[in-house]
């Protein structure tokens, strides 16, 4: 972001004054602020003048630039200034922090309906390691998704002896992951962005759990966003939890985990000898609930296509 100003002193004219301030989004929420670290600071002197500098006012005022959040919780817009101390030449600088309370309304009007698919591919039988994807399909006007939990049916389990390489928290904060630590990739498309995002899925360790955590780790046009899920057992099916995920418009999310010799799941046993269904609880940011159960899809011959092999 660059502001651009004239600077006037009494009679003086002291021509333009140029100040460049880097953004910074917050991988986790995609909360934006403006890094002072990566900032040009306001000039204090110019030509030997001191600026006294009395105010600062941004405008925003282009059509459509900023967008409401969906949720209604109460949020808080921040500043930090730091400015020299009386007197002028103490080296040390003072700053103030203040803060503005900013809350939108209303938000429960928005709707929650998202749509979830799933589907298996590859091996049926006991021992086989499917493919898992996972489309998830908002409806366009509706709050965004806030949490996430799906439950696969108990034929699935965690293949561990395919883990072999997992990405540490450090190396995750540092964008740094091994290569064998990827057991999948995820899109996100949002209209806020020119292309979808996509990335990785990692399975990470660090974050204190008993299985590695599953992290989809997205960029697009400068943008990491970072979608943190924890692996766990709910009433014998293997669940992944995701509990902060950004307030931002998504039209489709899809995430894919490999299969076949470095799939991370394996079937407990032959999953076409019954239909398979997933339990999934979906919170939108608004706080309004959606509980699915969708019927995954299988790579199972339908009952006719197997007599018509047979004969």
């Amino acid at each position: 972001m660059v502001a651009i100003d004239s600077a006037l002193v009494g009679p003086f004219d002291l021509g333009t004054v140029i100040v460049r301030s880097a953004i910074k989004v917050d991988p986790y929420t995609a909360q934006v602020s403006i890094d002072s670290s990566g900032s040009d600071p306001i000039p204090h002197i110019i030509d030997g003048i001191p600026i006294h500098l009395r105010d600062v006012r941004v405008y925003i005022s282009r059509h459509e630039l900023t967008i409401n959040p969906t949720s209604c919780d109460p949020l808080t817009v921040s500043s930090t200034l730091t400015g020299s101390a009386a007197p002028f030449t103490n080296p040390v600088d003072a700053s103030a922090t203040p803060t503005v309370p900013f809350q939108v309304a209303n938000c429960p009007s928005l709707g929650f309906a998202p749509k979830l698919s799933l589907r298996l591919r590859g091996g049926t039988k006991r021992g086989d390691f499917p493919s898992l994807r996972a489309v998830v399909t908002p409806r366009p006007g509706d709050a965004n998704i806030g949490k996430a939990a799906v439950t696969l049916p108990s034929t699935e389990f965690l293949a561990q002896e395919h883990i072999q390489t997992v990405c540490t928290r450090p190396r995750l904060e540092a964008d740094t992951c091994p290569p064998g630590s990827a057991y999948g990739h995820a899109t996100a498309t949002t209209p806020l962005l020119g292309v979808p995002m996509s990335g990785p899925v990692y399975l990470g360790t660090g974050y204190g759990h008993a299985l590695p955590d599953l992290v989809a780790v997205l960029h697009g046009q400068g943008i990491r966003i970072v979608i943190d899920g924890q692996i766990d057992s709910h009433n014998g099916g293997l669940r992944g939890t995701f509990n902060v995920i950004p307030d931002a418009p998504v039209s489709k999310f899809t995430m894919v985990l490999a299969g076949g010799k470095h799939g991370v799941l394996v079937n407990e046993r032959n999953i076409c000898a019954a239909p398979q269904i997933a339990i999934a609880r979906l919170l939108g940011q608004n706080n309004l609930g959606e509980a699915l159960r969708p019927r995954i899809g299988t790579s199972c011959r339908k009952p006719h296509e197997h007599r018509r092999h047979q004969q």
